[in-house]
């Protein structure tokens, strides 16, 4: 730091919390030294706390309890710093984590880093669920796979590897929530990381919580984890927009995009149609494994106003027809995908071709995945599938276990599911 940049520094002192592993390795180690003489070096006052060799939702809990009383002995702290000791870092990297968060108002901010194995990812959550009983608070997510670098994220989580926040957030979520802020919570049998945890319940306080690729950390695995390793070990370029369906937004994991793609590249002879497209994620697995296979044509119907849930997510109107349209083209592959800018009973007035591939992924009200069901189950061939997304949600939750509970009077199997999808095959 010059010394122009020390005069207009103005005076800091962090609070730094680290749930240690039960063994740190080299590369971290160094960081952390390198970290500590450069704050020391310029005259950076700083208390630090850490915890080895503890679970991290305990470990965490016990900084946040330590951090609390030294917060409100010593009430000069201007930052409280978590971080992980599973990184590599430059001593800078702090002190420009804190000037983004000033500059972009961030009451949360988190330095980027991906994650140790595949799929490769930024450890930052946007939501893509809400809960039942608090139709504010997310309770699903997905991760941020494709970014570019120097930018910031609003996100609505963040991993811990390097975040930064005001004394005043911890202060407010003692009052909310206690001393337990960091929990592994089961909600809608979906499990949440401690780190998700706390910053679900920060959402719920009205914050802010941002992640900015301006700084990445290395995060060590086998090898230190970063955008090119990540393309030398896994041949993945996380920053590189290059077309396949894994550019488009949207809400698969990387299985349930492969077992799409599976399904329609060994589909029977026939249409595939899906119901509820959003902007063409799960339609451009789709359409690549049907060039893979048959070739059959997609049906992809959709009125692009987005469903209940979309619209509550977004607060604005939805109209997802161009990003659609976009993310198809560049993916190469519109020209075996029929667009159908209408509602599912709609549409089946128009398919009269056999269907080889249902998915349904549309409303997920029970009333209407049950009218998707039966508008286009008939038309399903013999050999042919029938998949549901989301069968975590209520509406599809329900007609699955009627499907089960009824397969063989209706001349189906249940063939399998992996993560959210659920298919069944016509027999």
């Amino acid at each position: 730091m010059t010394d122009k940049e020390k005069k207009e520094l103005p005076k800091l002192k962090f609070l730094i919390l680290i749930p240690m592993e039960s063994a740190v390795l080299y590369d971290s180690f160094v960081s952390f030294t390198n970290l500590f003489m450069y704050l020391k070096d310029n005259n950076v006052d700083f208390l630090l706390y850490s915890i080895s060799g503890s679970a991290h939702a305990f470990a965490r809990n016990t900084l946040f309890d330590r951090a609390l009383e030294a917060i409100k002995r010593e009430k000069d702290f201007t930052h409280v710093i978590w971080m992980d000791s599973d990184h590599v870092f430059n001593p800078e990297d702090v002190i420009e984590l804190l000037r983004q968060k000033e500059q972009f108002k961030s009451d949360i901010m988190g330095a980027g880093y991906l994650t140790k194995h595949v799929p490769i990812g930024l450890v930052a959550l946007k939501a893509a669920g809400y809960r039942m009983d608090m139709p504010d608070v997310p309770y699903k997510f997905h991760m941020i796979q494709h970014f570019e670098l120097n930018k910031v994220y609003d996100v609505d989580a963040v991993g811990f590897g390097m975040v930064a926040m005001k004394p005043e957030v911890l202060l407010a979520m003692e009052k909310a929530f206690g001393k337990l802020v960091f929990e592994f919570p089961l909600v809608e049998d979906i499990v949440q990381g401690e780190d998700v945890s706390f910053c679900t319940k920060a959402k719920m306080l009205g914050y802010k919580i941002d992640v900015t690729t301006g700084v990445m950390l290395g995060h060590i695995t086998s090898m230190v984890m970063t955008p090119e390793t990540a393309l030398k070990m896994h041949g993945i370029d996380v920053h590189n927009n290059k077309p396949s369906e894994k550019m488009v937004e949207g809400w698969l994991s990387d299985n349930e995009a492969i077992i799409l793609r599976d399904l329609a590249k060994d589909s029977k002879p026939g249409v595939i149609v899906e119901i509820g497209s959003w902007k063409g994620l799960s339609t451009t697995a789709i359409a690549n494994g049907s060039k893979e296979g048959l070739g059959n044509k997609v049906y992809a119907v959709d009125p692009h106003k987005g469903s209940p849930e979309h619209v509550k997510m977004f607060k604005d109107e939805v109209n997802t027809y161009e990003a659609f349209m976009k993310n198809i083209t560049d993916a190469g592959v519109k020209d075996i995908i029929t667009p159908m800018v209408m509602t599912s009973e709609k549409a089946a007035g128009f398919v009269t071709d056999p269907v080889s591939l249902l998915f349904i992924d549309g409303n997920h009200s029970e009333e209407m995945v049950q009218l998707d069901f039966y508008l286009w189950n008939e038309r399903v061939v013999k050999g042919g599938i029938i998949a549901f997304h989301d069968n975590n949600f209520p509406g599809p939750m329900k007609l699955i276990d009627y499907l089960n509970k009824n397969a063989a009077t209706l001349g189906l199997k249940n063939a399998g599911t992996i993560d959210s999808i659920t298919w069944f095959e016509k027999v």
